[in-house]
């Protein structure tokens, strides 16, 4: 959802970077590979 995604960059900003585990929650939000969800 779009409330997700909000927390998700909410908490990107904070920190400037994701854990692999974010990552790939973020990728499968996005409906994106891992891969090409740059660190």
């Amino acid at each position: 959802t779009g409330r997700q995604v909000y927390e998700l960059e909410k908490k990107f900003k904070v920190k400037r970077y994701l854990t692999a585990p974010e990552r790939s929650e973020l990728a499968k939000l996005l409906g994106m590979s891992e891969t090409q969800v740059k660190i």
